[in-house]
């Protein structure tokens, strides 16, 4: 990451999901990923919208591994890690990298 001016996400997505539902706000957006303000982003479970992650900034770099069980894992350059859990019982492959950006 070379800069941030605002928030920014990053992970995966499920395409076909993401053209039906939208908001990435709302449960069902096909987005699966971190956020740098810390939060997470599961399309259908507890894990939407909620401060479970870890923060990132200007000079991290952020590794996404979609693991063979459906596991995303996220690791930091500065070291931190989250994990969310299994994705593939909600979407379909293939899924995409996906970089969300939002400005405040």
């Amino acid at each position: 990451i070379l800069g941030l001016t605002s928030w920014i996400g990053i992970g995966v997505i499920d395409p076909e999901i993401a053209k039906l539902n939208g908001s990435y706000t709302n449960l069902n957006h096909g987005f699966f990923a971190i956020s740098s303000n810390g939060f997470t982003w599961h399309s259908t479970n507890s894990s939407n919208n909620q401060s479970r992650g870890f923060e990132f900034f200007a000079g991290d770099k952020i590794t996404v591994t979609v693991e063979e069980d459906g596991r995303l894992l996220f690791e930091s350059s500065r070291g931190h890690k989250k994990e969310l859990p299994s994705i593939f019982s909600q979407v379909e492959r293939p899924l995409y990298p996906c970089v969300l950006l939002r400005e405040n």
